[in-house]
C-alpha cells in the first residue's frame, strides 16, 4: 500500500508546530504569563488609574479617595448598600482584570485556576460580604484552592448574635439563626487558607470555632485581627458618614483618609480557649490596640494634639501623603504594627506629574487631529443637549397634536351635549304637555262628579226619612235589604262614567226645590 500513498509536500511557511503556539511554550513560561496576568495587589493596596475622573482635577486640599471603597461592583451582595438617590461613582480601577483567560480552554484554564485563587488576597469588607460571594457564588472546589483572605472596613458591623436572614438566598427564616454559623460554615470548607484577616466581631463569643480552628484549617498560618479607622477633614465633619462610601458626596469623599492595621493572633493560644478567652481577646484589641492605633494617626501624621480636635488635612502638619503611606510604629504596650493609609493627599511632585501627563496626552491627540477630553466632554454636553432639544420639540409637536385633538374631541363633546339637552328638553316638554292634558282631563272628571256627589246626597237623605217612617222591617227583609245594599255598593258608576242615581235625578226639577228640607 506504501507505493499507492500520495505524499505532497507542504511549503516550510504552512507546517504547523506546536512549539509556536503558547499552549506550545514550556511550562515554566506559561506559569510565568498566568501570573502576570491574573496575580495583582490586594484591591485595597491599589490606586486609581491616570485616566480615572478621581485620579484628575486634584489641587493641594483634595484627597485622591481608595480605589476599592469607589468600586462599582458587578453584584452588590450586602450591606452597606447604595440608597435609591445615590449617585454610582463608576469606577473600575480596583477590578481585576484578565480573568476571560481563564475560559480560554481547558488545558488554560487547569493550569492558571491554582494561581489565581492560590496567589492572590481576597478582600471583603464585612463577613456577610465574604459568606455570600465564598458560600454561595464561589464553587466547592474553589473554596479549597483559596490561600489568602482579608475581612476588614470601616462601616460599624452588626454584632447581634442571631439574624433572620439566610446569607445564601436573601430570605427571611421563621426562626433566627445563630448569626455566625454561616460564616464559619463557609470558613471551615477553605481547608487551603494560610492567611486570614478577620474582624474582631467575629471572634468575641464563638470559642468552639476558634478552638477547632487550627484543626478546620491545618495550613493555616497566620491569623490577624483587622481595624480599618475613618479621619475626616473639618470642612466636611457633619456631612453624610453613612451609608455606602460610594454613595457619599464627592466633595466628602475627597475630604476623608481611612488607615489600615492589623494585630496578629498567636495560633498556639487558640488552643483550648474559651469564651473568657475570646472575650479578652476582643476587648484587648478594642480597647487597647484600635485606641492606640487612632491616637497615633491623630497626632504623629495628621498633626493633631487634641483627640477631640478637629483635623485639617491640608496643614502643613500632617506628614502623610501619596510618596509615603507605609509606617512601622511603635504602640505603648511595646509591641510594633504596619498602619497603612488609604486615600491620602497628593504631593505636589504627583500633582505637577499628572499636570505634564495631561498636557503631553492632550498634544498627541491634538497631532492625530482628534478630539482631547476636555474637548470630548464639551462635545458629549452639546450633543446631549441638542438631543434634548431635539426631543423637548418633538414633545412640543406631540402636546401641539394632541391639543388639536382634544379641540375636536371637547367640540364634539360640547355638541353631543348640546344634542342630548335638546333631546332632553323636547322630551319634557311633551311630558309637560302631556300633564297639562292629563290635570285638564282630571278636572272635567271632578266637575261631573262634584254634582252627581251632592244629588245622591240629598236623594239618600230623602230614603232614609222614608224608611223610618215606615214599620219595623222584617229579620228576612232586613236581611234581603241588606244583601241588596252590598249589591249596589260597588255599582256607582256605569261604563260611561255616570251613576244610575245621576240618571234618576236628571228627571226632577231643581226649580223647585226648596233648600229648607220641605223638598219638592
Amino acid at each position: 500500500m506504501a507505493h499507492l500513498t500520495l505524499t505532497i509536500p507542504l511549503a516550510p511557511n504552512q507546517i504547523h508546530s506546536s512549539s509556536k503556539t503558547l499552549l506550545g511554550l514550556p511550562l515554566e513560561l506559561r506559569t510565568q504569563i498566568w501570573r502576570a496576568a491574573l496575580v495583582s495587589p490586594p484591591k485595597h493596596s491599589l490606586d486609581h488609574h491616570a485616566d480615572c475622573h478621581f485620579r484628575q482635577n486634584h489641587t493641594r486640599t483634595s484627597i485622591e479617595p481608595p480605589a476599592h471603597l469607589v468600586l462599582e461592583p458587578t453584584l452588590e451582595l450586602v450591606e452597606p448598600r447604595l440608597y435609591p438617590w445615590d449617585a454610582p461613582s463608576q469606577c473600575r480601577c480596583a477590578k481585576r482584570r484578565g480573568l476571560n483567560l481563564l475560559l480560554a480552554s481547558r488545558q488554560v484554564h487547569a493550569e492558571a485556576a491554582p494561581l489565581f485563587w492560590g496567589e492572590n488576597t481576597f478582600v471583603f469588607e464585612s463577613s456577610d460580604e465574604f459568606t455570600v460571594a465564598v458560600g454561595s457564588r464561589l464553587r466547592e472546589a474553589y473554596r479549597r484552592l483559596l490561600r489568602s483572605v482579608y475581612v476588614g472596613g470601616f462601616q460599624e458591623a452588626d454584632k447581634s448574635l442571631k439574624t433572620s436572614v439566610n446569607l445564601f438566598t436573601g430570605e427571611y427564616l421563621e426562626q433566627p439563626i445563630q448569626r455566625w454559623c454561616q460564616f464559619w460554615g463557609v470558613l471551615n470548607q477553605c481547608r487551603g487558607l494560610r492567611e486570614l484577616a478577620i474582624r474582631p466581631e467575629v471572634v468575641r463569643k464563638h470559642a468552639v470555632y476558634l478552638a477547632k480552628l487550627r484543626e478546620r484549617l491545618p495550613e493555616l498560618r497566620r491569623l490577624e485581627m483587622t481595624y480599618v479607622g475613618k479621619h475626616k477633614d473639618r470642612s466636611c465633619l457633619y456631612r453624610r458618614d453613612w451609608g455606602s462610601f460610594r454613595g457619599w458626596d464627592r466633595d466628602v469623599q475627597r475630604g476623608v483618609v481611612f488607615v489600615r492595621a492589623a494585630e496578629e493572633v498567636e495560633l498556639e493560644k487558640l488552643r483550648g480557649v474559651d469564651a473568657k478567652g475570646c472575650k479578652e481577646m476582643f476587648r484587648g484589641f478594642t480597647t487597647n490596640f484600635c485606641v492606640y492605633v487612632d491616637r497615633i494617626v491623630r497626632e504623629n501624621f495628621l498633626g493633631c494634639e487634641d483627640e477631640e480636635g478637629q483635623l485639617d488635612l491640608f496643614e502643613e502638619g500632617v506628614k502623610v501623603n501619596d510618596a509615603q503611606r507605609e509606617f512601622v510604629v511603635g504602640l505603648p504596650n511595646g509591641t510594633e504594627t504596619r498602619i497603612v493609609f488609604m486615600g491620602v493627599p497628593l504631593s505636589k511632585e504627583t500633582r505637577v506629574r499628572l499636570a505634564m501627563g495631561r498636557m503631553e496626552r492632550d498634544r498627541r491627540l491634538r497631532a492625530e487631529g482628534k478630539r482631547t477630553p476636555a474637548e470630548e466632554k464639551l462635545y458629549e454636553e452639546g450633543r446631549k443637549k441638542r438631543e434634548l432639544w431635539k426631543e423637548m420639540e418633538a414633545d412640543e409637536e406631540v402636546r401641539a397634536r394632541q391639543r388639536v385633538l382634544d379641540g375636536r374631541r371637547w367640540r364634539d363633546e360640547d355638541r353631543a351635549e348640546e344634542e342630548r339637552r335638546a333631546r332632553e328638553a323636547e322630551r319634557a316638554e311633551v311630558m309637560r304637555a302631556a300633564d297639562i292634558a292629563r290635570d285638564e282631563r282630571k278636572i272635567e272628571r271632578k266637575r261631573g262628579g262634584k254634582l252627581g256627589v251632592v244629588e245622591v246626597k240629598d236623594v239618600v237623605e230623602e230614603e232614609l226619612v222614608e224608611v223610618m217612617g215606615k214599620a219595623r222591617i222584617t229579620k228576612g227583609a232586613a236581611k234581603e235589604e241588606k244583601k241588596t245594599s252590598r249589591k249596589k255598593k260597588g255599582m256607582g258608576r256605569k261604563k260611561g262614567g255616570v251613576s244610575e242615581i245621576e240618571e234618576g235625578l236628571g228627571d226632577l226639577d231643581w226649580d223647585s226645590w226648596d233648600p229648607s228640607g220641605d223638598g219638592w
